[in-house]
């Protein structure tokens, strides 16, 4: 990514990303990590399903454009934002108040 520029279509005049900018050498690999709203499901989105509104996205020197949304995909890989052990041990916490009520 190089000088990477995007609005969502709904609110352009909302910039969501100024000017980004991340290279990942082949081999290599990478986390994007932050708050919720700090432009990680963004990133993941102009992987093919938005173009940005300004800079290039390029994979192994070639426009992102000129790639396949298949590709892509085999390239990368996501771990969803949902804390699953913590969610999963408020769960367990729920069902045992439950049976102590009931």
């Amino acid at each position: 990514m190089n000088d990477v520029r995007f609005a969502y279509p709904g609110a352009p005049e909302a910039s969501v990303l100024n000017r980004l900018s991340l290279q990942v050498k082949a081999g290599e690999t990478v986390a994007v990590v932050g708050p919720s709203g700090g432009g990680k499901s963004t990133i993941l989105l102009l992987l093919k399903f938005y173009e940005p509104g300004g800079g290039s996205i390029l994979f192994d020197g070639r426009q992102l454009s000129s790639l396949s949304a298949e590709d892509v995909r085999k390239e990368i890989a996501v771990v969803p934002q949902l804390d699953f052990v913590h969610y999963a041990a408020k769960q367990s916490a729920c069902v045992i108040r439950l049976r102590r009520l009931g």
